[in-house]
């Protein structure tokens, strides 16, 4: 039978391990969670806690986006996508074309 690498007295630590950090990860946020209730009026009160700071709710009107965001985000695409076609055509080309099946 093949080794897998690991000591065989070793493989329960790890699954032992693996299985704690499963549980942690399913029951962890419950633990950290608060329950919310709603009132009539709309307004959100926290059961626990009082939080640090009290954020304002308020939507936000949305703003345009700067001109370097609108104009410089598609051209590093474009760049980037050339660049690609283009290191797969340097490869299709030197690579590829170097070596010859013989039959």
């Amino acid at each position: 039978m093949p080794s897998s690498g690991y000591p065989q007295h070793s493989m329960p630590r790890i699954r032992f391990a693996i299985a704690l950090f499963l549980l942690a990860l399913a029951i962890g946020p419950a633990a950290f969670a608060q329950t919310e209730t709603t009132v009539d009026s709309g307004v959100t009160t926290v059961v626990g806690p009082a939080p640090a700071v009290v954020v304002d709710t308020t939507p936000v009107t949305a703003e345009e986006n700067a001109w370097t965001f609108r104009f410089l985000v598609p051209t590093v695409m474009v760049v980037s996508g050339a660049a690609l076609i283009g290191a797969l055509a340097a490869y299709g080309v030197r690579v590829r074309g170097r070596y010859r099946v013989a039959r």
